[in-house]
């Protein structure tokens, strides 16, 4: 019964009880001798009529409970049928139970095949889809061996990759069947690809400069770091991931100089150079934000100077031996004394680069003097 049907009844009743009261009041009213009678009477017509207004109620009751339950079904079967996603139910016997019109739009199954419920039809003209048939089919038939999630990942034949997942179906802690959710992933397999191969660009490129460019955390600890450490520290990049990154620097604790933890608390880019026992570096560090503008880690670059320093103090060195040499010539023109102009610029000289062998060639040339 419609529910407005069951409002209008109520109302009817409820007029009609009305009525009768005022009818049953007037009768008594006229007839005193009867009022008895009319009053039991009276008291049935109300008593039934009640009966009925709460049959009435209760049909309301059930018929507002099975329009919800009318209602929820076709917003879960409109949910099912727009999804992007196919699905398909099997029961414990391996029959088809449920399907909806994505899966057969996912692996373009002919329209008749709505109506197959045998699941070993359904796998079989499924397999014809599949680049590799008998892999579909040989771990399909596992899926019902197993009360276990499964996820598997097919290639069809016109290009598509799909992704299924396949759950198993409890009721009472009793299996009575799986559902077989497809899921189309080319899009998502073209970009992993495409993702893939910019990394290896992106590992080439980094793997080939010679600058050692390694990304820390904020526990100090390198998370990658590029094939140059090999060069620079001795050590294979795959040996200090998840080290402490002052381990590579023969450290136990935090360089006093860390241009890292610098950037850490300025959360400014830092740089420093330092001089170990055979090298020249420059150390520089970028801190590294999430979304909250938290700093989590820091890019660390480190640049070999040492031939440019080199190059540099041999600079320095020619400079401070031309203005020796400057200065016995001065001293040679000033005095005319070959002799003690030579001896003072090998003075100068190894006071300016402090080599014993300018010492000891000053000394032999005193002795054949």
């Amino acid at each position: 019964m419609h529910k407005k049907s069951i409002k209008k009844q109520k109302s009817i009743i409820i007029i009609i009880t009305f009525l009768l009261f005022l009818a049953v009041s007037y009768f008594v009213y006229i007839n005193k001798n009867h009022y008895l009678m009319l009053g039991f009477f009276t008291f049935l017509t109300f008593y039934a009529l009640s009966g009925k207004y709460k049959l009435l109620n209760t049909n309301l009751k059930l018929q507002l409970a099975l329009n919800t339950i009318q209602e929820q079904d076709a917003l879960q079967y409109l949910i099912m049928e727009s999804t992007e996603n196919g699905y398909i139910l099997f029961d414990k016997e391996n029959a088809v139970i449920l399907t909806n019109a994505t899966f057969f739009k996912m692996f373009d199954l002919p329209e008749e095949t709505k109506n197959i419920k045998v699941g070993a039809e359904i796998r079989n003209l499924m397999s014809q889809t599949m680049k590799d048939p008998q892999f579909f089919l040989d771990t399909t038939i596992c899926i019902f061996n197993t009360l276990e999630v499964k996820k598997d990942v097919y290639e069809l034949k016109n290009g598509k990759i799909i992704e299924r997942l396949t759950l198993p179906l409890f009721k009472n802690n009793e299996n009575i069947g799986r559902l077989c959710n497809f899921m189309d992933i080319t899009e998502r397999k073209l970009i992993e690809k495409k993702l893939l191969e910019s990394k290896k660009e992106n590992d080439l490129i980094l793997n080939n400069i010679p600058e050692v460019i390694s990304y820390i955390d904020e526990k100090f600890k390198i998370r990658w770091t590029n094939s140059s450490s090999k060069l620079l520290f001795g050590i294979h990049a795959t040996e200090i991931i998840n080290d402490y990154c002052y381990k590579r620097h023969g450290q136990f604790l935090n360089c006093p100089d860390c241009p890292v933890i610098e950037a850490f608390k300025t959360k400014l880019p830092c740089k420093v150079e330092r001089k170990t026992r055979n090298k020249f570096l420059i150390i520089s560090a970028v801190p590294v934000f999430n979304n909250d503008n938290e700093v989590i880690g820091a890019v660390e670059t480190i640049i070999d100077i040492t031939e440019q320093k080199q190059v540099e103090e041999e600079l320095i060195l020619k400079d401070k031996l031309l203005s020796a040499v400057a200065e016995s010539i001065n001293e040679l023109v000033r005095n005319n004394d070959f002799e003690s102009a030579l001896l003072k610029t090998f003075n100068i000289i190894g006071n300016t680069i402090n080599v014993d062998r300018i010492v000891f060639f000053e000394n032999k040339l005193n002795k054949e003097s």
